[in-house]
């Protein structure tokens, strides 16, 4: 289990702490436990950081201090935390340990079927470069264009980025608050809003959040 390989892992490189993003899905969650008890019977221990949407999820209240049950109310809170905060520059040079460079295996030898070519580059420096290059040419006219998804330069085509964590949630806000992308910043948060409602509601697998709908 990919557990047990974060143990592994974490014992070759003599950390005595794992840091890792949190991840609030119910498997995540269930999975992250996993780790936790399995590093901590070697002594490490497991932190999680937040870094899986624009707005941590418990910064995102009523008055009341329940969650909210419309997008409306979660968006305008949301855009008011995200006026308020900016997201951190952070220089890592030199101060990580480079673990050893494993053989990426081909898709057939974990059965998995090869997908046609496609121009998804990994790691963050092509991902950052992909959002520089979206917010100078392409975001100002998001609103006008985002239903023409035939055309690649209508979108922003960050989605496999943010998905694989290549991108932070809240740098791509920043951009589109940067760049006064109302449009743009509504559909990032429509995409942490199911996360939110998900974590508050884990069972909406199998009813609807408003009963009157």
């Amino acid at each position: 289990p990919s557990e047990r390989e974060l143990a592994k892992l974490a014992g070759e490189l003599g950390a005595e702490t794992v840091h890792a993003c949190a991840d609030d899905e119910p498997f995540a969650r269930e999975r992250d436990d996993r780790a936790g008890r399995i590093l901590a019977e070697d002594g490490r221990g497991l932190v999680l950081h937040h870094d899986l949407t624009a707005v941590p999820h418990h910064e995102l209240r009523t008055a009341a201090g329940t969650p909210f049950q419309r997008y409306s109310a979660y968006a305008r809170a949301a855009r008011r935390h995200l006026a308020e905060q900016r997201p951190a520059d952070l220089d890592l040079r030199g101060r990580l340990v480079q673990a050893e460079r494993a053989e990426i295996p081909k898709p057939e030898a974990i059965r998995v079927r090869p997908q046609a070519a496609n121009d998804l580059k990994g790691g963050e420096s092509a991902a950052l470069a992909q959002l520089q290059a979206w917010a100078l040419d392409g975001l100002a006219a998001y609103g006008a264009r985002r239903d023409e998804i035939a055309d690649p330069a209508a979108p922003s085509r960050l989605s496999a980025a943010l998905k694989l964590g290549m991108l932070s949630p809240r740098r791509v806000a920043a951009a589109a608050v940067d760049a006064g992308s109302d449009a743009w910043l509504s559909e990032l948060l429509w995409r942490y809003w199911f996360k939110y409602v998900l974590l508050t509601h884990a069972d909406l697998a199998d009813r609807t959040l408003d009963p009157a709908l």
